[in-house]
């Protein structure tokens, strides 16, 4: 059983996260973080990353592990913290607990014989985190345009966890909501939840109907020639990672306006985000 964890870096999530598992009972230590009151003093603040590493069985990233590829994600501390650092220091019985790790760090892990684990692709995770970025996208689609979303023309683009969620959210608003769709399984189901289907092929059609247009997909679905036609005080909100479902390019050129809101479980509701985070840590350890 892994019980000596270190949590490296990451944001307010992570903070959270470091408290919650001392109160499981697991021995915990932090590092890569500027301000150390944050944690529970059951967590052992660690001066350096050698002295954490050696303490631990486990290390937990942020999420994602990493903006750069090369340095771990520690938005709350002034410090850089290299992977190749990292996983000198990592003995080959401890684990790596990371998230959205690209090939080349993987292989890093591999030629360093670190064993890896990325969270991000647990189920459990992937689906509750889709109830705090649909929150955190409906705040932001009421705080950024001057109608109620009941009775407005909602465009989802596609009909993943997000997007099952979010249509379902829109509808008991009020909206008219339509789905974008490659599948036909998932227009059939779009079909029975009430909603207006869209194949991906004619996405484009009736796109100056709508009043606001959401996109889950982390590849351009709205090409060029849609921006012409869509609606001056339409808003479109960016929900998914880079390079998103929107042509920025094409968006600016044709003045529409387009919100970039990638993440929004660590911003919006960093406490439930982690209690999520938690549940699939303790998971993956007891599999382990």
């Amino acid at each position: 059983m892994y019980k000596d964890i270190l949590v490296l870096g990451g944001d307010k999530r992570n903070i959270n996260l470091a408290n919650l598992l001392c109160e499981e009972g697991y021995n915990v230590s932090v590092f890569g973080f500027d301000d150390m009151s944050l944690f529970s003093s059951k967590a052992e603040r660690r001066k350096n990353l050698s002295d954490g590493v050696e303490s631990c069985d486990v290390v937990i990233s942020g999420l994602p592990s990493t903006i750069d590829q090369i340095t771990l994600n520690t938005p709350l501390c002034c410090e850089k913290i290299y992977f190749y650092s990292l996983f000198d220091l990592m003995k080959r019985n401890k684990i790596f607990l990371g998230a959205k790790m690209d090939d080349k760090l993987l292989h890093m892990a591999e030629v360093y014989d670190v064993q890896v684990v990325d969270y991000f692709k647990r189920e459990e995770l992937m689906v509750l985190n889709a109830i705090p970025t649909v929150e955190g996208a409906l705040e932001i689609a009421m705080r950024e345009t001057e109608c109620t979303i009941h009775s407005s023309n909602c465009l989802v683009l596609g009909y993943g966890r997000i997007g099952k969620l979010l249509a379902k959210s829109l509808k008991s608003l009020g909206a008219n909501v339509y789905v974008e769709a490659r599948s036909k399984s998932d227009l059939s189901w779009i079909k029975a939840m009430g909603y207006k289907g869209i194949n991906i092929r004619n996405v484009d059609y009736g796109i100056g109907h709508y009043d606001l247009i959401f996109n889950t997909v982390p590849h351009t679905i709205l090409k060029s020639p849609s921006y012409s036609r869509i609606k001056p005080d339409c808003v479109l909100i960016e929900l998914a990672s880079s390079p998103g479902g929107f042509d920025i390019g094409e968006a600016e050129k044709h003045s529409v306006r387009v919100i970039s809101a990638p993440g929004l479980p660590g911003k919006c509701a960093p406490g439930s985000a982690a209690v999520y985070l938690k549940d699939t840590v303790v998971n993956i350890l007891n599999e382990l």
